[in-house]
């Protein structure tokens, strides 16, 4: 079971890996946003994962041939969100110092990232192709199997980790115009995926 768990948090951390627009999102948030903020919006995207990875593990056909079927309707929502994500991105202003969080404007950034990843259906070929390699095909067994979800989870959320580090070697520099570049360039980058996503489905591919 330790080993399966163990499988988990290596697969979760592989398919989180930050090349795409949810990746953008949460190192922006940990970059320039508060702490608790960026964790949300992390732990949003890897409680996605999990959910991905245990249908994948778990041979749900029948799920994952429905999310399957309707992934144009999916991918043309996630693309219009990416664009209004990266719109928002844009006109953010840096928070203040002595912003204090509250559940009203924390909610928001964990179902953000948790929709915009549960809106990428394919996230499940991933998983499998990611399982094929760690050799997870010869698990036999529902109690074996019911570690994997919580280990993809931790392994999408220690991402945060990476993020956090960063954020502490650049924070000297994260200061006014600094800020701006860095919400102005993220909001570019995830419209540019939300635009390419649409135009995709536009062209068939």
């Amino acid at each position: 079971m330790i080993e399966i768990f163990l499988k988990g948090i290596a697969a979760g951390f592989i398919v989180a890996v930050p090349f795409g627009p949810v990746g953008i999102l949460c190192f922006r948030r940990v970059l320039t946003g508060r702490r608790l903020v960026g964790l949300l919006t992390v732990a949003g995207a890897g409680l996605a994962d999990s959910i991905y990875g245990t249908m994948a593990a778990f041979g749900l056909t029948a799920v994952t041939h429905a999310l399957l079927t309707h992934r144009e309707g999916l991918r043309a929502a996630g693309g219009v969100f990416l664009l209004y994500l990266g719109a928002r991105m844009i006109r953010a202003r840096a928070p203040q110092k002595t912003q204090v969080a509250s559940m009203g404007n924390l909610s928001p950034a964990f179902l953000s990232a948790f929709f915009l990843m549960i809106a990428n259906p394919s996230v499940i070929v991933s998983f499998l192709a990611v399982f094929a390699a760690l050799d997870l095909g010869a698990v036999r067994g529902y109690s074996e199997m019911a570690w994997l979800g919580p280990g993809v989870f931790i392994g999408s959320a220690a991402w945060w980790f990476v993020y956090a580090i960063a954020r502490t070697r650049f924070n000297s520099g994260l200061q006014g115009a600094g800020l701006r570049i860095i919400d102005v360039s993220a909001g570019l980058l995830v419209c540019a995926f939300g635009v390419w996503q649409l135009v995709e489905l536009v062209l068939g591919r």
